[in-house]
């Protein structure tokens, strides 16, 4: 596969007052994983039905490598999935950004590194899942993993952001429904 780079915001715009330097940005950083098999997409599927890429929130000390693998693992209980660092490409970076609702007078600002994981499918068949390990709020979702084609994955999340009721849509949708939108044009 031959992934064309790709970077781009959703979200809000830049406020005034941040660029005055009038409001704080708190910025997190996240690892996503892009990974096919059978020619499908391993994603999260909730219970809200809405797809994800399994990944979340580097902590210290790791690099992007160990937070893949730490990430899968909890969310897929696929263990040790990347033996290698050359396993992995950067193929594109998202920014989602707005107001931050938990903490006046600050603007939030999250970058979404997606990183193609190249594995075969016949060394995929030799990772042992020794089962999720969700957070509550993960929990809650009933995360579950879910082999889907990128058409479907994105028409459902598409029908999702097309519903009137935008409140019970996962905050990720959009972002998730531009990168299976972009991986789509790419033909892979």
């Amino acid at each position: 596969m031959d992934f064309n780079y790709f970077e781009f915001i959703v979200g809000e715009e830049t406020p005034k007052e941040v660029i005055d330097g009038k409001m704080k940005i708190k910025n997190r950083l996240a690892i996503r994983g892009v990974l096919f098999y059978q020619n499908k997409l391993l994603m999260i599927k909730t219970s809200k039905g809405d797809y994800k890429f399994p990944g979340g929130g580097k902590k210290n000390g790791e690099n992007d490598f160990q937070t893949l693998n730490r990430e899968y693992e909890e969310e897929t209980g696929f263990a040790n999935l990347i033996n290698d660092e050359n396993q992995i490409e950067l193929i594109g970076k998202t920014f989602s950004q707005n107001v931050d609702t938990e903490t006046e007078n600050q603007f939030f600002v999250m970058e979404s590194r997606y990183y193609l994981i190249k594995i075969s499918d016949k060394d995929f068949c030799k990772i042992k899942n020794v089962g999720q390990n969700l957070d509550d709020y993960e929990k809650e979702l009933n995360f579950k993993y879910e082999f889907v084609s990128v058409q479907d994955a994105l028409e459902k999340n598409k029908s999702l952001l097309n519903f009137s009721d935008k409140e019970g849509v996962n905050f990720w949708v959009e972002r998730e429904t531009l990168v299976l939108e972009k991986l789509l044009m790419l033909k892979i």
